[in-house]
């Protein structure tokens, strides 16, 4: 028998900031399409951008781990909405997965590291 409650499924990435500062990542590239304009606009305008930067990538990568029960997307279709609060998850290429009930993001970071963490809720697919 299927579920009628909605599973919950957790996706983490960390990131070690020297690696960022060291190779002048492709994501950082104005050209890199990881990235939206206010995604790039909101990190630019920190004293430090890397590790704002770092911890946004670390969030999508989250997003896209813990959705893999659900849909396969990439990091291209997520967006970090900064509003003054906690960051909201946004869909660059249209809705939210079929399924999708919620999804929370938490970012962090020091001197030496980025991550974050995802927590999707998700109604199972039916068979």
């Amino acid at each position: 028998m299927a579920s009628e409650f909605p599973l919950v499924s957790i996706g983490l990435d960390l990131e070690d900031l020297s690696r960022w500062r060291q190779t002048g990542l492709r994501v950082l590239d104005p050209d890199s399409r990881i990235f939206s304009a206010a995604e790039r606009a909101y990190c630019d305008r920190q004293a430090d951008p890397v590790p704002h930067y770092a911890a946004r990538w670390c969030a999508k990568e989250a997003v896209v781990k813990a959705l893999a029960p659900l849909a396969r997307i990439h990091v291209t279709e997520v967006e970090l909405v900064a509003d003054g609060g906690a960051p909201k998850v946004a869909w660059r290429q249209g809705a939210a997965p079929t399924g999708l009930v919620s999804i929370a993001v938490s970012l962090t970071h020091t001197e030496a590291t980025a991550g974050a963490v995802a927590v999707a809720q998700y109604m199972p697919k039916l068979p």
